[in-house]
């Protein structure tokens, strides 16, 4: 049997990421229509996951995109920019930015250093690791 995992690379090997549970598309659906900046990103979407119950402590959300890419993202920029869309869509406040390395632009860039002490929780709000 296949499995179908997300793992994350850590020092001393590779770490499980906790899923929910799947939300099947069908191969026939249109890909999504693309937004400018300019346009306005309409009503939240509705979802069982997208629950904007996070306590007021501080925390980093590790949140994937509702839609499969093939790697054609028009780079870094495009990546972070379907990020901050999905993100707006959704409901969400503050900077949703791609996990993507590449050969000059490493992880850590992603998070400020002041931040790096704090839990990273999927939009749940459930621990998915205590720290950066």
């Amino acid at each position: 049997k296949d499995e179908e995992a997300m793992l994350v690379r850590v020092n001393k090997g590779w770490q499980y990421i906790a899923l929910g549970s799947l939300i099947s598309t069908s191969h026939e659906e249109e890909p999504p229509e693309e937004l400018t900046p300019d346009e306005k990103l309409g009503s939240p979407l509705e979802s069982s996951n997208l629950l904007n119950q996070f306590s007021d402590s501080s925390n980093l959300r590790l949140v994937a995109l509702n839609e499969p890419y093939s790697g054609q993202m028009d780079g870094l920029r495009g990546a972070d920019y379907s990020c901050y869309r999905q993100a707006r869509r959704a409901g969400l406040r503050g900077t949703f930015k791609a996990f993507l390395t590449s050969l000059v632009h490493n992880l850590d860039a992603i998070v400020r250093p002041a931040d790096r002490d704090l839990p990273i929780v999927n939009l749940k709000g459930d621990i998915l690791f205590d720290t950066w």
